[in-house]
């Protein structure tokens, strides 16, 4: 490949570049069971577009979402969240 190709090449962006923050997930809705709780929310919306959800767990209201608290990610607009295994009581 000739150089000026090469160059040309380089000077071409790979993908749009992000602009705008996503808006966030709403609507969330949380369905509980024994062993899990079913998440589902309304998509968010973005210049360039969402890949990917990350889930976050706590106990606390308006809490602050860190690594520690990071549950899971989805590729879509909703989530299973198992909880641990139901407790085994022996006598």
């Amino acid at each position: 490949m000739a150089q000026a190709a090469i160059q040309s090449d380089m000077n071409i962006p790979v993908a749009p570049l992000d602009t705008q923050p996503p808006t966030a997930p709403a609507n969330l809705t949380a369905t509980n069971s024994t062993l899990q709780v079913a998440l589902t929310w309304t998509a968010s919306t973005d210049n360039v577009g969402v890949t990917q959800y990350n889930v976050y767990r706590s106990t606390t209201s308006g809490f602050t979402a860190n690594a520690s608290s990071k549950i899971g990610v989805s590729t879509t607009t909703s989530y299973n969240d198992n909880v641990a295994a139901a407790p085994t009581i022996t006598s």
